[in-house]
């Protein structure tokens, strides 16, 4: 069993530039919700399996705004304080699923994985050095998949995610998912 503690809340930080009004970092709490074997209110406690999963959903208040939009090529910070208590990311990484809406306002879901690049597949003590490090701006190969959007690659860096993707509106979920 894979077992993957959240301290305070899934995402700590996340700020993004509205035109030139600065978005306050207030407008990124919002209701949280959890599934799969996701238990607790925060800290939250995420479990898995090779059968069963968890997650922690956070839909940020601003994009219950109707009247206010921002894009991924906006988001200048984005990060999970965790804990990784047992099995590290053997068997499936922890990831960040960002749910973007295409020009055909489709909703997509970019995922962003925590852990070391390429394979993925750290101990708790090396997946746990993810905990808090902004993954915005962060090339390494293979963090981001982009593989739900046309022309995407499940394999790529930022830097192509956000040539890709990134016009692209945030909607409603940010999610960590443990597998």
């Amino acid at each position: 069993m894979r077992i993957l503690s959240l301290a305070v809340g899934l995402i700590v930080a996340c700020s993004v530039m509205l035109a030139t009004v600065p978005c306050p970092v207030s407008d990124f709490n919002g209701p949280y919700s959890i599934g799969g074997q996701a238990t607790g209110t925060g800290p939250f406690h995420l479990t898995a399996t090779n059968t069963t999963y968890s997650f922690v959903d956070l839909t940020p208040s601003i994009a219950l705004n109707p009247g206010v939009t921002f894009t991924f090529g906006q988001l200048t910070n984005l990060f999970a304080t965790f804990t990784s208590n047992s099995g590290g990311s053997g068997g499936g990484t922890p990831r960040l699923a960002v749910d973007l809406l295409d020009n055909t306002n489709t909703v997509h879901g970019l995922l962003i994985y925590l852990g070391n690049s390429p394979s993925f597949t750290d101990t708790d003590a090396v997946l746990n050095t993810w905990s808090g490090v902004n993954l915005i701006g962060n090339n390494d190969a293979g963090r981001y998949d982009t593989s739900a959007f046309t022309g995407g690659s499940p394999f790529t860096t930022y830097a192509s995610a956000l040539a890709l993707v990134g016009g692209s509106s945030l909607t409603l979920r940010i999610r960590l998912v443990r597998f």
